[in-house]
C-alpha cells in the first residue's frame, strides 16, 4: 500500500474509533485486522428472546444478568438480551435466563439487524 493511502486509512481508523467511543457499537463491528470495512450484512448477533407481548413490558426484567432491549416487530414488543457474537455465548446466557424464571426463552439470530432463521 502506498504511504499516502496507508496514512489516510490510519486517519480514517482513528477518526472512527474516536466517534465510536461515545456509542455502544464495537470497533470490531467496523474493522477487520487488515482494516477493511465490514458491511452491516456481515454482522451476525445472537440474542436470547425472553418474551413477545402486544403491549410494552418495561421494568419487568430485574433478574436478567445482562441488558434487556426492546424491539417492535409487527404488532409485538419483543424483549431480547444484548447480542452476543457466538451461539455458544448465547447458549450460556440462555441457561442463566431460564434459571431466572424465563423457561420459555430461546435463542434468535439477527443479521444486518433483521431476524434470520
Amino acid at each position: 500500500m502506498p504511504a499516502g493511502n496507508k496514512k489516510a486509512m490510519q486517519d480514517f481508523t482513528n477518526n472512527m474509533r474516536k466517534h465510536l467511543r461515545n456509542t455502544s457499537v464495537s470497533t470490531e463491528r467496523l474493522f477487520k485486522k487488515d482494516h477493511e470495512i465490514i458491511t452491516d450484512d456481515e454482522l451476525v448477533l445472537y440474542h436470547v428472546q425472553l418474551i413477545a407481548v402486544s403491549s410494552p413490558a418495561k421494568g419487568h426484567f430485574r433478574n436478567i444478568p445482562t441488558e434487556v432491549i426492546e424491539i417492535k416487530e409487527n404488532d409485538y414488543y419483543k424483549y431480547l438480551t444484548r447480542g452476543t457474537k457466538t451461539r455458544k455465548e448465547s447458549e450460556k446466557l440462555l441457561k442463566e435466563v431460564q434459571s431466572a424464571g424465563y423457561e420459555d426463552a430461546f435463542i434468535v439470530k439477527y443479521k444486518n439487524n433483521k431476524r434470520v432463521r
